[in-house]
C-alpha cells in the first residue's frame, strides 16, 4: 500500500479536492443493508508486476534493482494481507447484511456487467489526488487515502453509495492492520444508521464526526484518554497536555491501541480521520495535503466525543497540541 504523505501546511490559490462521499438518500441503506453482501478480495495486478520486472531486468544499479523489487514485494503482500483481514474482520465485526460471499475483482466487474441489483459490495480503493499538467506530467501519484466502499452493485464504480476514509493512530509507514478494519467497521455502520435515523443527505463521515461530537463532548471532560507517543507534536510534551485538560491524558503504543480495539476494550483513544486532499496552486508551484479531523473515540461502543482541526481545514499534520486540550472541557 502506498504511504500517507504529510506535508507542511501553505496557503492555497487554486484549489481542486477528493473527498469522501455519501451518495445515497437515507431511504437507500435499508437496501443496502437487507442485500447478500459481496466482499471483493483483491487479485495481483500481473500488469503491473511485469511493468516493474521490466524496469527492474533494465537496471545496473543495485540500490534501483532492489526498490523495484521491494515494490513488487510490498504490493503482494498487501493484497494477501488485505484479503485475509478484511474476511476475519467482516465474518467477527459485521452482522448487517444477511448473508455475506466472497468473489474477486474479476467476478465483481463481470456482475456488475450482468446489470443485476442483488448485491451490496464492499471493496477496497486508495482515493488519490492525481492531477495533470498540460504536458501529462501527473502530480502526487503516491498521495492516497485507503477507503472502503459499500455500495449497491448496480452503481458499479463511478456513483458509489457510500465510502470511508480508513482511520490510522499516526503513521501507516506502509501498512494496514486488522484493527484498522474493525474500527472502520464499527464507525461505518453506526454513520449509515445516524443518516437513516436523522434523514441526511450526502452526509459524509466527516460531516457525521463534526455533528455528533459537540453532542459527545461533555461526556470527555474529566477522563482518561489515550494518545500515541508519536502523535504528540514535537513542541508539545505530555505534561503540557495534561496542564491544559481537566482530566488525563496518557500514552499508549500502537500495538496495544490494535489490541484495545480488537478485544473492543472501554478505552478512549485519539484517531485521525481523513476527509479530503486537497490539490492547489501557491503561485507557480503546486502542492497537495491530505486534510484530517483529530478525534477521540471509545473503542468498546464507538462513542465520538471531540473533534479539532476539521472545521475549516486548517491543520494538515498528525499531532496532538497541548492548546486544543484546553477546548474540550468547554467543548468549543
Amino acid at each position: 500500500m502506498k504511504q500517507i504523505l504529510f506535508i507542511v501546511s501553505i496557503l492555497f490559490f487554486t484549489i481542486t479536492s477528493q473527498a469522501q462521499i455519501s451518495n445515497a438518500k437515507a431511504e437507500d441503506f435499508p437496501d443496502m443493508k437487507s442485500r447478500t453482501l459481496i466482499v471483493e478480495m483483491l487479485e495481483i495486478d500481473n500488469k503491473l508486476i511485469e511493468k516493474w520486472e521490466k524496469k527492474k531486468s533494465k537496471e545496473k544499479k543495485e540500490a534501483k534493482i532492489a526498490e523495484y523489487q521491494d515494490k513488487i514485494d510490498k504490493y503482494e503482500t498487501f493484497v494477501t494481507d488485505y484479503n485475509n483481514l478484511i474476511k476475519e474482520a467482516i465474518q467477527n465485526h459485521w452482522n448487517v447484511n444477511p448473508e455475506v460471499i466472497y468473489k474477486t475483482t474479476s467476478e465483481v466487474k463481470e456482475l456488475i456487467k450482468g446489470d443485476t441489483e442483488e448485491y451490496t459490495v464492499l471493496w477496497y480503493s486508495e482515493t488519490n489526488s492525481k492531477r495533470q499538467d498540460s504536458y501529462g506530467f501527473t502530480y502526487f501519484p503516491s498521495l492516497t487515502v485507503p477507503t472502503l466502499n459499500y455500495s449497491r452493485i448496480e452503481k458499479g464504480r463511478i456513483k458509489t453509495d457510500y465510502c470511508y476514509f480508513i482511520n490510522y493512530t499516526h503513521n501507516r509507514n506502509d501498512q494496514i492492520k486488522y484493527s484498522d478494519f474493525v474500527l472502520s467497521l464499527k464507525l461505518m455502520n453506526q454513520h449509515m444508521d445516524y443518516i437513516v435515523e436523522n434523514n441526511k443527505k450526502k452526509f459524509s463521515f466527516h460531516k457525521y464526526v463534526l455533528e455528533v461530537s459537540p453532542q459527545n463532548c461533555p461526556e470527555f471532560s474529566g477522563n482518561t484518554a489515550y494518545i500515541q507517543k508519536e502523535a504528540i507534536h514535537e513542541k508539545t510534551s505530555l505534561p503540557e497536555i495534561n496542564a491544559n485538560f481537566s482530566g488525563e491524558i496518557k500514552t499508549l503504543s500502537e500495538k496495544d491501541i490494535s489490541i484495545a480495539i480488537e478485544n473492543e476494550e472501554d478505552r478512549i483513544i485519539g484517531f485521525f480521520f481523513p476527509f479530503s486532499i486537497v490539490v492547489g496552486n501557491f503561485g507557480p508551484a503546486t502542492t497537495a495535503r491530505i486534510q484530517y479531523v483529530r478525534s477521540f473515540v471509545n473503542t468498546k461502543t464507538g462513542e465520538i466525543y471531540t473533534n479539532m482541526g476539521g472545521k475549516n481545514g486548517q491543520l494538515f499534520d498528525a499531532y496532538f497540541r497541548e492548546k486544543e486540550f484546553g477546548k474540550y472541557d468547554t467543548c468549543k
